[in-house]
């Protein structure tokens, strides 16, 4: 490769990984943002388990609390953005892992998750995802209402999330969470007890049900940021490997560039001595 080749390739992969940094901050800065957010989501559910310790109602009659249906359904949240398709593979992998789901309803959003699950011949109903707080908030509410109107028409009666939790910056894990029954969130061995004679002006089950229905939708909204977080992420992780890679790229062709550069200048001086050779001959020839 000629020098002035390999000084393009060095000017074009230094403009590129000064796009691929200002990409990198954008999904940086997006991720803490969205992270900051999602502290309200723990006072919210603070207030909500400081109620149900409250008032114990584990064994209710409401389908809420206690299935009347042993069937699952399995809530798959993928996302459609670019990076993602490993941790995408592993959300419905791990949904069909599952036993429950050959019994129960699959749910998926995302058309990444949609395309896998039609590979694998499975029947599913899918949510389009949502890229905004506004999308998310919509998405979630209009999951709310499929699960609670399959709660009452005892398609299913448990539901579990699977989606991709981010651990930390650098590490997303696959993880599943019991949505329903409220049993599985709220009262753990040695919870949900008594703690003083309580007076409940509107009939218990009403009171779950709303509870139920604020829970569902508030965890589904955090779930899905969750995922958003991967999302973002998993970008900046990857975009971090590709700078890292058009680094030592351009170490490999600065290096190539000083060979060339210095060939030329070795061949232009060997033509130079030449020359100057020749030309001393010929002074010689003309004097004698």
């Amino acid at each position: 490769m000629k020098a002035r080749e390999i000084k393009e390739d060095l000017l074009f992969n230094l403009e590129f990984m000064g796009l691929l940094d200002v990409m990198k901050n954008i999904a940086i800065t997006q991720f803490r943002s969205l992270q900051t957010m999602k502290m309200r989501f723990a006072q919210f559910f603070r207030y909500l388990d400081g109620f149900f310790q409250l008032v114990d109602i584990r064994k209710a009659p409401h389908r809420f609390i206690n299935p009347k249906i042993d069937k699952t359904a399995a809530i798959l949240l993928t996302s459609d953005q670019g990076f993602m398709g490993d941790l995408n593979f592993q959300v419905v992998d791990a949904a069909l892992l599952n036993k429950e789901a050959e019994a129960g309803e699959l749910i998926v959003v995302g058309e990444s998750g949609e395309r896998y699950l039609r590979d694998h011949g499975k029947k599913f109903t899918v949510f389009q995802g949502a890229a905004d707080a506004g999308g998310r908030r919509a998405l979630a509410a209009a999951l709310k209402d499929y699960i609670i109107k399959g709660v009452h028409e005892e398609r299913f009666g448990r539901v579990r999330v699977h989606y991709p939790n981010p651990v930390s910056f650098m590490i997303q894990k696959v993880e599943a969470l019991e949505l329903l029954p409220l049993s599985a969130f709220f009262f753990p061995e040695g919870k949900g007890k008594y703690r003083a004679p309580v007076i409940l002006e509107s009939p218990v089950e009403g009171i779950i049900e709303y509870l139920a229905e604020v829970f569902i939708e508030q965890k589904l909204v955090e779930l899905l940021e969750d995922s958003k977080l991967s999302e973002f992420a998993a970008r900046a992780s990857h975009l971090e490997r590709s700078g890292q890679e058009l680094m030592d790229k351009q170490k490999y062709l600065r290096a190539q560039y000083f060979r060339a550069y210095h060939e030329i200048i070795d061949k232009n001086t060997r033509e130079l001595f030449s020359s100057q050779i020749l030309l001393k001959r010929k002074a010689r020839v003309v004097t004698s």
